[in-house]
This record gives structure tokens, C-alpha cells and sequence, in this order.
């Protein structure tokens, strides 16, 4: 079978290789995506030794169409990790800094990638890390333009918070969210809870035991001890006033993360956070900002098709 023909306005492709998934984006001028290959691997569930393979096949499809259709790659796919580790740029970091830095990667004789580098913040303590959300904001600032300072907030599995000045990344903060949730699911105490419950729950039960969760965890009060109430909340909850515990765990986790950012003053000198999010994730995070009393405003479902548009633009001029 042949592959598919690529539409006629098809100019790059991006691919968003990341922890848990690799998403490969067949891009418009416009930074629009034309068409999407999502596969479950990410780069830290696949053997380093098959990512080349992996990758190779699946862009395949297109690049036997058009094979010197040019193609960017940001996320995992840059670190220790991944295919080929490049060095993360220090903020504070504009677009042209990240263009100038940007690693090429020869998958075979038909395929280079152009690799993002990634960020590293180093006014803390200790270095916060960045790789692929990079693309993420600068097409944000792509859509927007400059901007006076702005606080971005993009959930997931490492959830970041990045403030910008003008058009410059200037600081940001990593909270390991989504991943601290998949792997307390996984504990016993609290999964044998879960399944004790032993009844699919209505969306008015999910919701109110998001929000009960959110509401417990913005308080902050000693994550340590609210986790282990999870387990003991099921044995106090009656049939008039059900629980639905990951709803709950996920609802806590979200709010200690809202809590210990406002702690660190990340909202410090801005009005409003912007959410950039898709889907049930974006919900989740609109819902415990506003317990909060976070004002946000909506950044969109996924700026990283613009990002890499905004760097291919600049990478590409003579």
C-alpha cells in the first residue's frame, strides 16, 4: 500500500516526544495541524536503543512523500533519555537564543531532525529543568507578541509555571504532578482503597470529589498525613455522601501544587496565570485555580505546532 499523500500547505512537521507519549505533527504555515500520530511510548517507556527505529518508522509515511520536508523535534527526545542529550539553554532565553542553539540529529540517510535544546533555570537553589515546553510558550509569545510580565501555567505529568518578561522566558518552576499521581495510584494501601469501592461513580460524584480534594489540598496543611486520609476517608464515607478517591487524590495533588506555587510568589507582579491545557487536564486545573482565587485566562489547547512554526521561521532565513 502507498503511503498517504500529504496535503499541498503541509511545510514541516513537529514532533512531541515526551515522558508518556510521542505525538508527530504534519504542520501548516499557520502552525495548524494538518494531520496527528499520537503512540503511546514515551521516551522514558521506550528502550533507547529502539527510539531511533520507532521514530524512523513512524515518519516514514511522510517523509517518503516528501522527503526534504523539514522537521523539528522537542521534549524527552533531548535529554539523557533520549535519542541524542543536548545542552539546555540558562534563562533568562528569548526565541532567537533557542533557534540559535537548536542540535541536528541524522536519524538515516533521508531523515534530520532539528532537536530543541531545552531549558535550565539556575536562580534557585537548585537547577529547574525544561525540555519541550519550550515550543509550548514561544508559540504562545508567537500569538500574542511581546508581553509585559505573564505567568504561564502548563499542566501534565511535570507541570510547569513560567513567568515571562517581554518576549523572554525569564524563570520557571517544575512540579512532578501527574507523575506523583500515577505513582500513588499504584500504592497498595491507597489502590486496594480504590478498587474497594467497587462502583463506576456519576460525574456529579467525580466532580465534587475533585473539588473536595482541591479545596483540602490548597490549604496545604502536610501532604505526608492528607494522602494517608485518603485510605481512611473511604471507611467514613456513607452511602448519602460518596467518595470518589482518585477523583480526590487528583483534586489534592493539583491544589498543593496551586498552593506551593502562590507560596514561591510565582503569581508575584502579574494579574492573572495562563492556562495552556486541553481536555479533562485543562478542567481539572481551571476548577482548582478558581478555588484558589487565581484569576486565569485561557492560553489555548497546545501553542507547541506555533512554537515550532516560530522557530522554523527563523532557523530557516539566510
Amino acid at each position: 500500500m502507498s503511503a498517504p499523500a500529504i496535503p499541498d500547505n503541509a511545510e514541516l512537521i513537529g514532533v512531541d516526544w515526551g515522558s508518556s507519549r510521542l505525538r508527530i505533527h504534519l504542520i501548516d504555515h499557520a502552525g495548524t495541524a494538518l494531520e496527528t500520530i499520537t503512540l503511546d511510548p514515551g521516551v522514558l517507556k521506550t528502550e533507547r536503543n529502539a527510539q531511533r527505529q520507532i521514530l524512523v518508522d513512524a515518519l516514514h509515511p511522510w517523509v517518503s512523500k516528501r522527503p526534504n520536508i523539514p522537521i523539528f523535534a522537542a521534549g524527552m527526545i533531548g535529554s539523557r533519555s533520549g535519542l541524542v542529550e543536548t545542552n539546555p539553554l540558562p534563562t533568562p532565553v528569548d526565541v532567537a537564543a533557542l533557534t540559535a542553539a537548536m542540535l541536528t540529529l541524522r536519524l538515516d540517510d533521508r531523515i534530520t531532525v532539528q532537536v530543541f535544546p531545552g531549558l535550565v533555570d539556575k536562580s534557585g537553589e537548585f537547577d529547574d529543568l525544561i525540555r519541550g515546553e519550550e515550543a509550548q510558550v514561544f508559540g504562545w509569545l508567537d500569538d500574542v507578541g511581546e508581553s509585559g510580565p505573564a505567568l504561564l501555567v502548563l499542566p501534565g505529568t511535570h507541570s510547569k509555571w513560567i513567568r515571562l518578561v517581554g518576549n523572554t522566558v525569564s524563570t520557571f518552576h517544575t512540579f512532578p504532578t501527574g507523575e506523583l499521581f500515577e505513582m500513588l495510584l499504584a500504592m497498595p494501601s491507597l489502590s486496594q482503597a480504590i478498587a474497594a469501592n467497587g462502583r463506576i461513580p456519576n460525574p456529579a460524584e467525580r466532580d465534587s470529589s475533585f473539588r473536595e480534594g482541591a479545596t483540602l489540598g490548597s490549604k496545604a496543611q502536610g501532604i505526608l498525613h492528607d494522602i494517608f486520609t485518603i485510605r481512611t476517608r473511604l471507611l467514613a464515607t456513607t452511602g448519602s455522601r460518596p467518595l470518589v478517591l482518585d477523583e480526590y487524590l487528583s483534586g489534592m495533588l493539583i491544589g498543593y501544587e496551586i498552593a506551593e506555587a502562590l507560596s514561591r510568589g510565582l503569581l508575584r507582579e502579574v494579574e492573572h496565570a495562563v492556562l495552556i491545557s486541553e481536555g479533562d487536564l485543562k478542567r481539572r486545573y481551571r476548577i482548582a485555580l478558581e478555588i484558589n482565587a487565581v484569576a486565569i485566562v485561557e492560553g489555548g489547547e497546545s501553542n507547541f505546532c506555533h512554537g515550532v512554526v516560530a522557530v522554523y521561521r527563523r532557523f530557516s532565513r539566510p
